[in-house]
């Protein structure tokens, strides 16, 4: 008798345990598809941003660009930058935020559109529109996105 109580002991453990692993996976697996989903969104975003700033890449490959100088020779094209730049950061707030406070992306995806912040902020322009415009702008209430892009504007403005 008690054999057969032990064994039913055993059984019970064995299959708690792979209803255990059962629900992991199965966990793992809708955490996976939501991330394809939100990665798709992102991209499909970025396409459509990507097209829309195709007039600007003048005014990217410019190392001495000048926002100012901008605003007083062309203001429609000032603004249109403008425009454009805060569709961008918005862009790169969601994916920070998806990164870093609903950590709902892989670790290395958050590291790569980390990186791709960084380099950004290499940009005069990028750095220029951040400082003089979008630094005010309340990114969801967000003071963690504003120190996280202030200090690569800093590394980036420190390499001028």
């Amino acid at each position: 008798m008690e054999d057969a109580v032990a064994i039913v002991a055993i059984i019970t453990l064995v299959l708690n345990a792979i209803s255990t692993i059962v629900q992991t996976l199965e966990h793992y697996r809708e955490r996976k598809a939501q991330e394809i989903l939100i990665l798709q969104n992102f991209e499909n975003r970025f396409d459509h941003i990507h097209q829309e700033g195709k007039e600007f890449q003048d005014i990217l490959i410019d190392p001495n660009f000048d926002l100012l100088e901008l605003q007083e020779k062309d203001e429609k094209r000032y603004y249109r930058l403008l425009h454009w730049c805060k569709q961008l950061f918005w862009l790169d707030f969601d994916e920070w935020y998806a990164g870093h406070i609903a950590k709902c992306v892989s670790k290395e995806q958050k590291l790569e559109w980390d990186a791709i912040l960084r380099e950004k902020m290499q940009e005069p322009v990028f750095r220029q529109v951040w400082e003089k415009v979008l630094r005010k702008d309340n990114f969801r209430g967000k003071r963690k996105f504003n120190k996280f892009m202030d200090r690569h504007w800093l590394e980036g403005k420190l390499k001028e």
